[in-house]
């Protein structure tokens, strides 16, 4: 929970932020070694908005007004040298955001609660059920590419599910059809 009541603190991960794809390629085809060398060569090469990039630039420009109601964090499995690129990344974007995590291949969501994180976003879904499993707020961010959006209006759908709101509305549709949830 974040530290001021008035705060949202979102902990993003670096591949949900920013187009990481070949990056991983490389990770996943040649192993660390092979990705640090790819990731310390390409530093100066800015990274391509990731998926969750619009929804990061539309939460911070929430703090347009006299006071700031977000915060954005970053929290990465990169080491400190292999994250100069995401941060290089991040300056040129422009966003503001000025905190951050590097675990060298650990999971980041150990960081959630010591940065006052309310959510936490990441392309790696191990990571987030391992947030969820330590009572953190946390979704998975699909990687991909960032959809284009001339709009700069942020909508936020919430799905009220059982975790959220009572599951008596999903049992009945499930056992006696639309009309009874309708009723």
């Amino acid at each position: 929970m974040s530290e001021t009541p008035d705060k949202l603190v979102v902990g993003i991960s670096s591949r949900a932020l920013f187009d990481l794809e070949e990056s991983h390629r490389v990770f996943e085809n040649s192993g660390r070694e092979a990705y640090c060398d790819y990731q310390i060569d390409h530093e100066e090469d800015v990274l391509a908005p990731g998926v969750a990039f619009g929804l990061v630039r539309k939460l911070l420009a929430i703090n347009a007004s006299e006071h700031e109601r977000v915060e954005v964090i970053l929290l990465s499995r990169n080491s400190a040298d292999t994250g100069l690129r995401v941060f290089n990344s991040i300056a040129h974007h422009g966003l503001p955001i000025t905190r951050a995590a590097f675990t060298s291949g650990t999971s980041p969501y150990r960081y959630v609660g010591a940065f006052g994180a309310d959510l936490f976003l990441s392309a790696d879904p191990d990571d987030v059920r391992a947030a969820l499993s330590a009572g953190c707020a946390a979704a998975t961010i699909v990687p991909g590419h960032s959809l284009a959006s001339g709009e700069d209006t942020l909508k936020i759908a919430f799905d009220g599910d059982a975790v959220l709101f009572s599951d008596d509305a999903e049992r009945i549709f499930k056992e006696q059809g639309l009309e009874a949830f309708a009723a």
